[in-house]
């Protein structure tokens, strides 16, 4: 199942960064601001965050927005 991000899904998704061999500590900060800007700010247009979902556990997430100094990326 795929839904839009939930607050409780925060700390599974931090989790799950942490354990990503591929991602660094940098790369796992940016991604964490990015969800937190997402749950704490739900009227914000900049970001969408998506997970995927089975058996009550995240097995991913994706997020779409626009980035600077670009033809929305």
């Amino acid at each position: 199942m795929i839904r839009e991000l939930e607050y409780r899904d925060k700390a599974s998704l931090n989790d799950m960064l942490l354990r990503t061999p591929n991602f660094n500590d940098e790369d796992v900060s940016v991604a964490m601001e990015l969800i937190e800007i997402t749950i704490e700010n739900p009227e914000q247009e900049d970001y969408k965050i998506f997970v995927s979902e089975e058996n009550e556990g995240i097995l991913g997430y994706y997020c779409i927005g626009r980035r600077p100094i670009t033809d929305a990326v």
